[in-house]
């Protein structure tokens, strides 16, 4: 009986250790990473990394030509609007800004017309005109004052004769203009008129300037802003 007994510790006793040795490790679940995963994290970074390039690189190329021409473009229109002040002040000294207030077609050419200031105050406005000279088609820049007066002019193109007519640019010429009204705005038939005086063998140019460049621009300026 005692025998019995101790056969029967001994079974339990097998049977324990052998549950405790069918608790095994699935292989590679909780071990070391092996070569063939770090492989594939770097592999998987590498590729990552690339793509990455790729988009920037594309996106670059894509993004840099619009923002060189959006660059260039203000640029551009700040020398623009500079070089606008530099010619404004040449007949209101006083002007330190303006604004564009639309365009207007003189002989099948479009030009613009500006408001002129000086701080919040405007003081005129400046508008570009065309006239029929002798050889050319000239462009005129026309400061009118807000009292609807000619305040000044300036020519910015032309291709008049040198000599003659290409004196339209010189200030004997262009100083007659200050303080005309609409009605003054011709060539006169002798020095005692008010209007403007001719050059000397440059009628057609001075009545290109006078009579058709200027008068148009100080008739549509008086017409549309000037308050009578």
């Amino acid at each position: 009986m005692a025998q019995a007994g101790n056969d029967q510790d001994t079974t339990e006793g097998a049977s324990d250790f052998s549950c405790c040795e069918c608790v095994a490790i699935p292989s590679g679940a909780d071990g070391p990473p092996t070569f063939s995963d770090a492989l594939r994290m770097v592999v998987s970074f590498t590729a990552v990394f690339i793509s990455v390039g790729i988009l920037i690189s594309l996106t670059h190329a894509l993004t840099a030509p619009i923002i060189f021409r959006h660059q260039t473009a203000i640029a551009n229109k700040a020398a623009s609007e500079g070089q606008r002040l530099v010619q404004f002040k040449k007949i209101f000294p006083t002007c330190d800004g303006f604004s564009e207030l639309g365009q207007w077609t003189v002989h099948e050419h479009g030009a613009k017309y500006f408001s002129v200031s000086c701080g919040k105050t405007n003081i005129g406005y400046a508008i570009e005109s065309y006239g029929k000279g002798f050889s050319s088609l000239v462009k005129v820049l026309v400061g009118v004052k807000a009292s609807g007066e000619v305040a000044g002019i300036e020519i910015l193109e032309h291709a008049e004769t040198p000599g003659l007519g290409e004196q339209i640019t010189e200030d004997d010429f262009k100083k007659q203009f200050a303080g005309k009204r609409l009605a003054q705005l011709v060539i006169n038939a002798s020095e005692t008129g008010d209007g403007v005086n001719a050059i000397t063998g440059a009628t057609i140019s001075s009545k290109g300037v006078t009579e058709d460049a200027v008068r148009s621009a100080v008739s549509f300026i008086n017409s549309k802003l000037v308050t009578k």
